[in-house]
């Protein structure tokens, strides 16, 4: 397997606030997982059930645009058998030392379970109010490497899609900062947004955390 020293994928730390809170370390539960892909819950989930997962390839590659599309569409097939149909969201990037588009330089993907709107239409909002062109696209392939690859420009990107419908930003100039999908959905569920990263220094947030991955765990249990 391909790691990356220093990468926050490749090597999980373990986060102490959940000992402080009296559980286990949540992060190491497994949504999914193939010999290429691995889903986890998200560390600290838009959605109140913890209906938030991180997908992301085992080895580390920044952008993983050259992967089998078969074996992708298969995985998230299996996790939308098991929790319904899955929107999916991502930023992309190309470039190993650039910052500003993604939080974790490990190519990655955020899908919500049965999200209750047309979230294409409600981040297709969010890009208009920025003033960021967009393109939408058909995507009946679940396998959303399919679309992407079609429209991918070698520069960073946005890509989202739900219920056979794409939005795509050739994001050329990195207008959009990096947890812009997770800012959107949290902002739905939630009223607000809040960052991860914060975890260690913030008592709310750090419960926050441990309550929603709580409840995923004692609803959904392990693979």
């Amino acid at each position: 397997m391909l790691l990356k020293e220093g990468c926050a994928f490749c090597y999980e730390k373990s986060w102490p606030h959940f000992a402080k809170y009296g559980r286990q370390n949540l992060n190491q539960m497994t949504v999914a997982e193939s010999d290429v892909w691995i889903a986890k819950p998200d560390i600290l989930p838009a959605q109140p059930q913890g209906l938030h997962f991180v997908m992301r390839p085992k080895d580390h590659v920044l952008n993983y645009m050259s992967a089998d599309t078969d074996s992708l569409g298969r995985f998230i097939y299996g996790i939308e058998r098991r929790f319904g149909p899955v929107a999916i969201m991502k930023h992309g990037d190309v470039k190993e030392e650039a910052a500003s588009v993604m939080s974790v330089r490990h190519d990655h993907t955020h899908l919500f379970p049965s999200v209750d709107i047309r979230v294409i239409d409600y981040v297709r909002d969010l890009i208009d109010s920025q003033g960021i062109p967009y393109q939408i696209i058909d995507a009946p392939d679940i396998s959303y490497l399919v679309q992407l690859q079609k429209v991918f420009k070698g520069q960073p990107y946005l890509y989202v899609q739900h219920g056979g419908v794409g939005l795509f930003v050739n994001d050329e100039h990195e207008q959009l900062g990096s947890q812009q999908i997770q800012h959107a959905m949290q902002c739905h569920f939630n009223g607000a947004t809040f960052n991860w990263k914060n975890i260690d220094s913030n008592p709310d947030l750090a419960k926050l955390s441990v309550e929603r991955l709580s409840y995923y765990e004692e609803k959904f249990g392990k693979i």
